[in-house]
């Protein structure tokens, strides 16, 4: 069963690249960005509305084309496996509201893009980019106070010995009263889970309720140790300036590249340069591109991060033996392959494999 589970996730993986990249090139090839652009051009002279009548159609075929293969990845996997009992009526729920934020943040996104583009067409890349910084940080800094909660009820972590010890253990780390909250996941999944979000004054830690009902406490507080290690080592932050960093490397692409490319795109494709509406589906399927190829790389550093917030659990005078447990009912729970193909090791995982992790935890010095 574990190892069918593995197949079915790495052929999903693969399933959801090759659809967006096909999805967005068809899109484009036969013109229908253009007409789509057209169309919403002779809706509104206003650009935000254009930008937001673009987004939610074309976001709205996408989804239902791609309908089937997301009802396969997301709802039958799970449930086949016993990975969720989460009835249909509240998946399609959460479909309905991940669509819902998503058109929100994409058509701010997009106009904010579109609007740099006008203002400074000239310096749009670097200008971009230099807006790039601060709406990254401030979108960490609200995720856990304004869109976890649409999907999640979360409530403070009730006093008991569990508690407390997180809490000591917190202390010692550099996160004094660390707000700690429980996320009522047992109406999604069957699995378990914990995770530090948040920067500054929104940072917080959280553990599924279904991670406090299956596991033991001293297991328990070894998977928040480790999360308690990514604040101390500050990865939230790091992750974004990883992402500012990325951020950066776009501006000789955007100055020398993505100029060039629009002037010798396909006629058929009726797009006359970046400053389009009907570029929007070609800048994503450059992204989808872009990101098949960056993963080997993104998720190398994601492993060497979660190998270090490992290592801090470990040496945070908590049971080893513990630990590997803790490691090895995340692959019999989750039905995570302790051991896959290195390639797959290499392209998909952003943690290292289980069987890693548990020889860390009982070898490490």
């Amino acid at each position: 069963t574990m190892m069918q589970h593995a197949r079915l996730k790495v052929t999903s993986w693969f399933a959801w690249t090759i659809f967006n990249i096909v999805f967005f090139a068809i899109f484009i090839q036969f013109g229908w960005a253009a007409k789509l652009r057209d169309f919403v051009q002779t809706r509104s002279s206003k650009l935000v509305v254009q930008v937001a009548l673009f987004t939610l159609i074309f976001s709205t075929a996408q989804i239902a084309i791609e309908s089937p293969l997301r009802y396969l990845t997301s709802y039958w996997v799970p449930h086949h496996f016993g990975l969720s009992a989460q009835p249909i009526q509240e998946w399609l729920l959460d479909q309905g509201k991940g669509f819902a934020v998503g058109f929100v943040l994409e058509s701010l996104g997009w106009f904010l893009f579109f609007l740099l583009l006008s203002k400074f067409p000239k310096r749009w890349p670097i200008i971009l980019f230099l807006a790039s910084v601060p709406l990254t940080l401030f979108m960490t800094y609200i995720e856990p106070v304004v869109f976890e909660p649409i999907f999640n009820n979360f409530e403070t972590m009730a006093p008991s010995k569990l508690q407390r010890d997180i809490k000591v253990l917190a202390e010692k780390s550099g996160f004094a009263d660390a707000p700690i909250f429980i996320s009522d996941q047992h109406k999604r999944t069957n699995m378990v889970n914990a995770y530090v979000t948040g920067i500054g004054p929104t940072a917080r830690i959280v553990i599924w309720d279904t991670t406090i009902s299956k596991m033991p406490p001293e297991q328990v507080l070894c998977i928040v140790a480790h999360e308690i290690g990514h604040y101390k080592y500050n990865h939230v932050l790091y992750g974004c300036l990883l992402a500012i960093a990325a951020g950066l490397l776009t501006i000789p692409l955007n100055y020398l590249v993505t100029p060039r490319f629009f002037k010798h795109c396909p006629k058929v494709w009726r797009i006359q340069s970046v400053n389009d509406l009907a570029a929007i589906p070609v800048i994503t399927l450059c992204t989808a591109c872009l990101g098949f190829w960056e993963a080997p790389v993104i998720n190398t550093i994601c492993r060497q991060i979660e190998h270090d917030a490992d290592m801090f659990a470990i040496h945070s005078q908590i049971d080893r033996v513990s630990c590997a447990k803790a490691f090895a009912f995340f692959a019999k729970e989750d039905l995570s392959e302790p051991n896959p193909p290195e390639l797959i090791k290499i392209w998909l995982y952003s943690h290292p494999p289980l069987a890693e992790r548990i020889e860390s935890a009982i070898n490490a010095k």
